[in-house]
């Protein structure tokens, strides 16, 4: 098998993870070092060994409501699942999953951990002769049409920021052809900061989510072709630049990328100091807290840190009026949806909570905050 696939029962056919076509198309110089050194190397060990615990515990709970049963996860189901999980990591897996316990909407389950691929190359067009899928796990498949994914680092992007992403384009793709749905809603949740992201795809948008996927095969098939030929791999230079752990060892990083702590305290300075201008340095220097243990940085006299920043709106006003009129509310009072008005109407009338829940939409992305001592 070549670099990033799975091995398939078929003959003939390569399964590519979603992870390894995005990685690759974003910079093949650091997906190449990827497969040399191993993710433990590339990334935070800690944060992988933290996702693979959670989806062990979420797995756990969900197992016994598979099969269109309708109920509420257990989290006593998750403490076998978790019991060998590291000592130094334990306190925060068991939060992570408290928290997503709290959330859980009440729903019917269809799949749980499911592991699935759809063909976007076929034989007759690929340029070695087999059929290429792309291939994942899917974390819960849900009535009605919609796929979860449960993230448990800090950053939020924007609904913009993930449509850009491959991993929901292939989950929808596959999703659509292992169900035959036409319209599938993926849901992006971020257990830690409690924001979910629904993406919608209606059967345009999954016809194109093939598309892009093809394209990101034919990107690493032409970059596998360049390593067997002894080439070196090609570093694309952008906003993925930050954060990558390479970046000391890369002659054509983005300009505006941190290189390390004293990169970081000089453009944090500058902010304070109102000579940064520059919005992707000011993401740039977000990126870079994030990704520190504590997500927190002192420079010039103050405090920099990361948190949550952005409207929480209802986009669907009408379906909101509809809602309230149907249990004999007036709605014209919050057509405007005044978040305030609504948080504390709702506090007031508790048994719309869980019905009001699905219409707000979390807006908000993880930003920097500046603390002044």
């Amino acid at each position: 098998m070549g670099h990033g696939s799975y091995r398939s029962t078929r003959k003939g056919i390569r399964v590519h993870r979603r992870s390894d076509l995005q990685a690759c198309y974003r910079c093949p110089a650091r997906h190449h070092a990827e497969k040399q050194l191993g993710d433990g190397a590339i990334y935070n060990r800690q944060a992988l060994e933290r996702g693979t615990w959670f989806h062990a515990g979420v797995e756990a709970m969900l197992k016994p409501m598979r099969g269109n049963n309708l109920g509420v996860p257990l989290g006593t189901d998750a403490l076998g699942a978790i019991a060998k999980c590291p000592s130094s990591l334990r306190e925060e897996v068991m939060d992570l999953l408290r928290r997503w316990i709290k959330r859980f909407p009440i729903t019917h389950v269809i799949d749980v951990e499911v592991l699935l691929s759809s063909e976007v190359l076929n034989a007759g067009e690929s340029p070695d002769g087999l059929a290429h899928h792309v291939g994942g796990r899917l974390d819960l498949v849900t009535h009605p049409q919609m796929v979860w994914d449960w993230k448990t680092g800090w950053a939020v992007p924007s609904i913009a920021a993930l449509m850009q992403e491959i991993q929901p384009c292939s989950y929808a793709l596959m999703a659509s052809d292992k169900y035959g749905w036409t319209e599938v809603q993926v849901a992006v949740d971020f257990v830690r900061l409690g924001v979910t992201r629904v993406l919608h795809f209606d059967l345009a948008a999954i016809k194109a989510a093939a598309v892009r996927v093809k394209e990101h095969i034919l990107d690493l098939l032409a970059w596998e072709k360049e390593v067997a030929n002894a080439n070196p791999s090609e570093a694309r230079p952008g906003i993925h630049c930050n954060g990558c752990p390479l970046i000391t060892r890369c002659d054509v990083a983005h300009p505006d990328a941190i290189k390390g702590q004293a990169d970081a305290e000089q453009m944090a300075t500058a902010l304070l100091q109102e000579d940064l201008k520059s919005t992707r340095r000011r993401k740039n220097l977000r990126d870079y807290i994030a990704s520190l243990p504590n997500r927190r940085m002192e420079a010039g006299g103050a405090v920099f840190e990361i948190g949550l920043e952005g409207p929480i709106a209802v986009d669907d006003v009408q379906a909101l009026a509809t809602l309230l009129a149907d249990h004999g509310h007036d709605p014209w009072n919050l057509l405007k949806v005044d978040t305030e008005k609504l948080r504390a109407f709702v506090k007031k009338n508790p048994g719309l909570r869980d019905d009001v829940a699905t219409l707000v939409v979390d807006h908000r992305t993880t930003q920097l905050k500046i603390r002044k001592e």
